[in-house]
């Protein structure tokens, strides 16, 4: 029998089954078909890249089992938040979000909903209330390569790490940046990152 205080594989247990999101080689897959797709019609694409902050010591203290149903409960509330065509997977440690059709601006503010309405509420898990903040990098893509535009948004994402907890940077070269401000405007930035 398994033991539900046992702490989580030492891979991201976000590659759960029971989380019902797509792994590294679905992600880039679809991301790829995307791409193609933006180079032909040369509509947006941006993409989200968000990481739970601590997981490391939440899934140490929750166990496996509890850790999962927390991980599913955030995936649930971040799916309510996208639309039908939307992309939420888990191509490594951090979850990622692939936005078809969604401009820079769209996807801050986006970016932002997550940070609020999925991570702002606690998390019933088992009876205990959880608390977690989440960081998050943003890039565009205009056509690039799925891994560039990954690196880009794992690049963001680390500087919004560094800057700490419950934070985001967002980036697109040669367009300057964006931040979102509490009433949900967005003001555009000459800096090549710009974050909360």
């Amino acid at each position: 029998m398994p033991d539900s205080n046992k702490p989580a594989r030492n891979i991201p247990p976000h590659h759960s089954l029971s989380a019902d999101i797509p792994d590294r080689e679905t992600v880039l897959s679809a991301l790829l078909r995307e791409t193609d797709r933006v180079q032909r019609t040369k509509d947006p694409l941006c993409i989200i890249l968000f990481e739970i902050d601590e997981f490391a010591h939440i899934n140490s203290r929750l166990g496996a089992e509890q850790c999962d149903q927390l991980l599913c409960s955030m995936v649930g509330r971040t799916k309510r938040l996208l639309r039908t065509y939307d992309l939420l997977g888990c191509p490594g440690k951090a979850f990622l979000v692939g936005l078809p059709g969604c401009s820079l601006r769209n996807a801050v503010m986006l970016g932002e909903r997550i940070r609020t309405e999925v991570f702002g509420p606690c998390f019933n898990v088992a009876g205990e209330l959880i608390y977690l903040t989440v960081c998050l990098g943003i890039a565009s893509s205009h056509g690039r390569s799925p891994l560039v535009v990954l690196r880009e948004a794992e690049h963001a994402l680390n500087r919004a790490k560094d800057s700490g907890p419950d934070s985001y940077q967002c980036v697109y070269e040669g367009l300057g940046a964006f931040s979102v401000d509490p009433s949900g405007c967005v003001s555009g930035l000459s800096d090549a990152f710009i974050g909360k």
